[in-house]
């Protein structure tokens, strides 16, 4: 059976040998292989037209003497050399001439005075018409066309990328005044991509296109760009189980169409890492049409979340510098884990089956719960959680319990504080999962003092979750404790900091928690310690910023 390009080259041939088509349109989308299409096709005119055809390209042509003069300059190249030389070098001399005897006379008209002996008679391909130089009137280059096609027999074939004219109006008098006979290139997915590849020593080429045919992809550069960065990423892995190329091959086809804008969708690689389909059944949060409709362009590439692997490959995406070291190992790790792999599949299906399958009943739910508790240490804790939540549902809570109790039991000794992988997407964990992802994350960032949290505001001009929690959790005794024990500049700047963060419209509620509490230690130091030397400086700074402490007031 042939395929598109195979059916668009044959027909092309025959509408070019048949004299009666003055102008010829090839049309498609950008990159679908319009030129290459053309190229083909030249070398089986090569033996049957003379003089050879003509191609320009006429992006950024600013005038008609600019497409003119590039139709010389191409023709010279094709014919004589001597040609050439008259219309680079010769220019100079020629100037001269004219300026001397024709005063005003432009060196480009008496050049462009040879322009019909070279057309006439002869093909000329035109190519990023719709890129031209906005000062270039679509009406001068219809002009060119139908003077040149009627005067002089010229024949034109125009490659037109249809979806990036910027105006209609362009396309219809084109097709309107000029344009004889369309042809329109509209190839498969799959068959761009094998075009894009036939060059290509990739290994896993076939994933590639399974990942690319699924987003329906035609563009041939962006393909190409596709199977660039595949082989950048993955070079010297050159035995990757099958599971694992599916595991990392669509998510980074798809970053990488995003990134080059080759994809129809707008869907944005941030949405993308942060996808989650377990979270996203699990949860009740309404979804926007867009996001609907991105999740289903996600759902034909099987990815069922984001992981490291696809956050390395986006940095790549970005910055053009690759952490190798760091990518290869979590290949490795992928590689060595199939039989986590195949947990994680029974527990997909186990979501999937609760949610979409009518037939299947409680029975079936504790015998995939059980087959669980048995390799417990293979879960994620967003998955862990998610079954728990399902068995509780079912009412089975003491397996519910049994089940997380198990996981925390196995998995605390064992992890990583700086692994993610465990605790990605933290919003849907088991609050017994959740607990023990803080007591993780306390062993890496331990909780900071106030003083330590206002000087982080004070350098950083920002603040994380560590500051949030350190003020959220902060108390009126704390801050009077800490007032009474600074000395100097560090006294100076948690009591500078403390005013700007009063000053700070739309602090968040633990921020203005802590701001509250600061408020009221000064107010106790100042009605307890009326003469102390800090309770005189915290009076002098209340006044200086203009705010009144109610300090006649009795301790609540």
């Amino acid at each position: 059976m042939q395929s598109s390009y195979q059916k668009a080259q044959e027909t092309l041939l025959k509408l070019l040998n048949n004299h009666s088509y003055k102008v010829i349109a090839l049309t498609g989308k950008w990159g679908t292989g319009k030129t290459h299409l053309w190229n083909v096709v030249k070398q089986q005119l090569s033996a049957i037209q003379a003089p050879q055809p003509i191609f320009i390209s006429i992006f950024g042509a600013k005038t008609s003497n600019d497409l003119k003069l590039r139709l010389l300059q191409s023709g010279s190249l094709k014919d004589d050399n001597k040609y050439k030389d008259f219309i680079s070098a010769g220019g100079k001399l020629l100037k001269g001439v004219v300026g001397k005897f024709v005063p005003g006379l432009a060196v480009e008209e008496i050049v462009l005075l040879s322009l019909p002996k070279l057309l006439g008679g002869r093909l000329v391909v035109i190519d990023d018409v719709e890129r031209k130089h906005k000062t270039l009137d679509i009406d001068e280059i219809l002009g060119f066309i139908n003077e040149y096609s009627e005067t002089y027999n010229t024949r034109f074939l125009l490659l037109l990328n249809t979806d990036k004219l910027e105006d209609e109006v362009i396309w219809r008098k084109l097709h309107e005044k000029v344009i004889d006979i369309e042809l329109q290139l509209q190839p498969e997915s799959s068959e761009a991509f094998d075009l894009a590849s036939i060059d290509s020593n990739f290994n896993y080429l076939k994933c590639v296109r399974e990942a690319t045919t699924s987003l329906g992809i035609t563009n041939i550069r962006i393909i190409k760009r596709i199977i660039r960065v595949h082989s950048e990423l993955l070079e010297g892995q050159d035995t990757l189980k099958e599971y694992v190329q599916k595991r990392i091959i669509p998510g980074t086809v798809l970053l990488t169409a995003i990134h080059y804008r080759g994809i129809a969708s707008d869907i944005t690689s941030e949405y993308f890492l942060q996808h989650n389909s377990f979270s996203k059944i699990l949860s009740r949060a309404h979804r926007t049409a867009d996001e609907l409709k991105w999740d289903d362009v996600i759902n034909k590439l099987d990815i069922s979340s984001c992981n490291d692997y696809d956050f390395v490959v986006q940095d790549y995406l970005q910055t053009g510098v690759l952490n190798k070291e760091r990518l290869d190992r979590i290949i490795n790790k992928y590689q060595t884990d199939l039989a986590r792999n195949e947990v994680h599949e029974r527990v997909r299906f186990f979501f999937e089956s609760h949610y979409w399958d009518p037939l299947f009943d409680n029975a079936k739910a504790l015998e995939l719960a059980e087959d669980f508790f048995l390799h417990t240490e293979a879960l994620t804790g967003n998955q862990v959680s998610g079954v728990a939540d399902i068995l509780t549902e079912l009412g089975e809570i003491n397996l519910s319990e049994k089940l997380i109790n198990r996981w925390i039991e196995i998995n605390e000794p064992l992890i990583d504080p700086n692994d993610s992988d465990e605790f990605n997407m933290g919003r849907s964990l088991h609050p017994a999962i959740e607990a023990l992802n803080t007591r993780i994350r306390e062993q890496q960032y331990p909780p900071l003092t106030l003083e330590e949290a206002i000087e982080r505001v004070r350098s950083n001009s920002g603040w994380g979750d560590r500051e949030n929690i350190c003020f959220q959790n902060s108390t009126q005794t704390q801050y009077e404790e800490t007032l009474k024990t600074l000395r100097g500049s560090a006294l100076a700047k948690f009591i500078t900091e403390n005013f700007s963060l009063l000053r700070t419209i739309g602090l968040s509620d633990s921020f203005q928690h802590g701001i509250n509490n600061f408020k009221e230690a000064s107010t106790s130091i100042i009605r307890t310690m009326p003469e102390s030397r800090l309770a005189i400086m915290l009076k002098r700074e209340f006044e200086k910023n203009n705010i009144v402490l109610k300090i006649s007031e009795e301790p609540r």
